[in-house]
């Protein structure tokens, strides 16, 4: 594929425009950069793209999409390498990286399909189709879980944190109906190694809950989670025993006699007997208002303690 090439696939796109900027050439749609190209004689052009598509175009083409180091943001800078690169895969991507600017309200199909918000031309559609696929990768069905379920789960956002950090780097991008079960072997043997059995299998009961869940809803697809992935025994993780009162109030006083924020942290959680994770997430003033019965209990409890 020709510099040239990539030149008109990008300037095809709905209301671009080219600005010749520090030496290269920059394809900007309501004034943000989708794409830039070098000189003439440069093999290598640029598109951004999410962290997920950039690694589903990296699996269907590994040789033609490269991703840049380092960048922040939720679009990453991923160089295209020219020589080897299918001018239809790069069209594709070139849509992907114009769709990631132009909101929804823009996007209007008139000779072309809409596909997941992308415009494609006719033959086009089916090979955007299977490049991204994204109405069916594990993120995907992860976020709709949540948001069906979310308002019926007190920890949602605790699921939504453990699979941003710890499963959607490694099979979010991947087709849910692909997921093997040794791949899910893999992923807990990393979490277990890396953040200990507890947090594998904390997770391996988030991935479970959403496949089940999946399960309900499609004609065809088979959870690959069986019994006995587990990492660790319930019974190995039973408490030997409880705090006695004299314990308790020792640590009150101390909690009391610290200056910092961590004293008050333990003096509350000592007071509702919330988790520490929850404890420590809750936002500064959220404006809770404990019933008149709440707080007289939680005012004998101090005393108690004290």
């Amino acid at each position: 594929m020709t510099p040239d090439a990539f030149r008109r696939l990008a300037l095809s796109q709905p209301e671009v425009v080219e600005v010749y900027h520090r030496g290269h050439s920059e394809f900007r749609v309501l004034r943000r950069l989708f794409a830039s190209l070098g000189g003439p004689a440069d093999s290598v052009a640029m598109v951004q793209l999410t962290s997920e598509q950039q690694a589903m175009f990296m699996r269907a083409e590994p040789r033609t999409f490269v991703p840049l180091p380092g960048g922040s943001g939720w679009l990453k800078a991923t160089n295209v390498v020219l020589v080897c690169a299918n001018e239809a895969i790069v069209e594709s991507a070139l849509v992907v990286a114009w769709r990631n600017i132009v909101p929804n309200s823009r996007v209007k199909s008139t000779d072309g399909s809409k596909i997941d918000g992308e415009i494609v031309d006719g033959d086009e559609g089916e090979q955007c189709i299977s490049i991204l696929g994204a109405d069916n990768t594990l993120k995907a069905i992860c976020e709709e879980y949540i948001k069906v379920n979310g308002k019926n789960l007190r920890s949602a956002g605790q699921r939504e944190q453990v699979l941003e950090r710890l499963v959607y780097p490694e099979l979010g991008a991947e087709q849910i109906g692909d997921i093997k079960r040794s791949d899910i072997v893999r992923l807990l043997d990393k979490i277990e190694d890396e953040n200990g059995a507890t947090m594998a299998d904390r997770t391996l009961a988030i991935v479970r809950k959403v496949m089940n869940w999946h399960v309900s809803r499609s004609d065809d697809f088979l959870s690959p989670i069986v019994r006995g992935m587990e990492r660790g025994k319930p019974e190995e993780r039973a408490r030997e025993r409880s705090l006695t009162d004299d314990e308790l109030r020792a640590v009150w006083r101390a909690a009391e006699a610290s200056a910092g924020p961590f004293g008050r942290l333990v003096r509350f959680i000592l007071l509702t007997a919330a988790r520490r994770t929850e404890a420590a997430a809750l936002f500064r003033n959220i404006g809770l208002r404990l019933k008149r019965a709440d707080r007289t209990r939680m005012d004998a409890w101090a005393t108690r303690l004290r």
